[in-house]
Parts: structure tokens; sequence; C-alpha cells
């Protein structure tokens, strides 16, 4: 853990994505009454920029495992996901990260690192040249001389 950092105990992030059937909107405004009121600082949301800065502050997440969460969170090592619409796979999510406060410092920890390694400027930067450099060498005289 970095020593610049203190974990927050009893901080959760949440992103949900809002589907036709509308099960993650109704969780999500129960949910928004509910957690604060067990003092719990909760943070919903539908995309997943917020899990990567919620991973770069040592803060463990719960998201479905669908779109940018499926692809940013880990299940069990960085945070907690579930099916879209499922509700108790949800609730069941929440009582774990609610009920262990080791996992949620554990994967905090391993959120912060994980944020780090994928998302950092230098990270992203490479990966983009890597993304150019690869393009250039694959068509060495350019895109347009076909």
């Amino acid at each position: 853990m970095s020593p610049a950092r203190q974990p927050a105990t009893r901080r959760v992030v949440m992103a949900l994505f809002f589907f036709p059937r509308g099960g993650s909107a109704y969780v999500a405004r129960h949910l928004a009454r509910l957690l604060p009121a067990a003092g719990w600082d909760v943070t919903l949301v539908q995309f997943g920029q917020v899990l990567v800065e919620a991973m770069a502050c040592g803060l463990p997440v719960v998201a479905v495992d669908a779109h940018g969460p499926a692809t940013i969170v880990e299940q069990g090592r960085t945070g907690w996901l579930g099916p879209p619409d499922d509700l108790e796979a949800l609730a069941a999510a929440l009582v774990a990260a609610v009920n262990d406060p080791a996992g949620r410092a554990r994967m905090g920890d391993a959120g912060w690192h994980t944020s780090r390694a994928r998302y950092s400027l230098e990270a992203v930067v490479a990966g983009v040249a890597g993304a150019y450099e690869q393009t250039r060498t694959a068509h060495p005289r350019g895109l347009a001389a076909g």
C-alpha cells in the first residue's frame, strides 16, 4: 500500500448500466438512500472512468459485468462484478463488500496498483504510441497508398 494514501474503509463506488428493463435503476434509486443511512459514502455512476478514478484512490468497486466496467474491474481482485439487472447478484456483491473489510482493503490496494499499471499517463501514452507504430509498420507507405 502506498504510504501517501490511507484506505477508506466505508466507501465503495458502484457502476451501473441502466437497461430498458429498469432493474438497475430501481436498485440505484434505493441504494442511493439506504447505504448512506447506514454510514456508507456511495457514488452511483454509469461510466467506467469513475471506476479507474476510484481504483486510483485505493477504493474497491462494485460494478456490472458488462461494457466498460467488465474491462476495468477484475472480479475478486479489484472489486465485485455482477450481471446487469441481476438484483440478487448485486445485493450479494454489496453484502460481500460490507462484510469483508480485509477484502475491501486488499481489493482497494490491488486497484491502486492496477490503475497505475494500466491507466497512468505513461501507460496510456505507451499504448497509443504502440498502436501508431503497429499501424505504421503494417502500412509502410501509408493508409491511403492502398
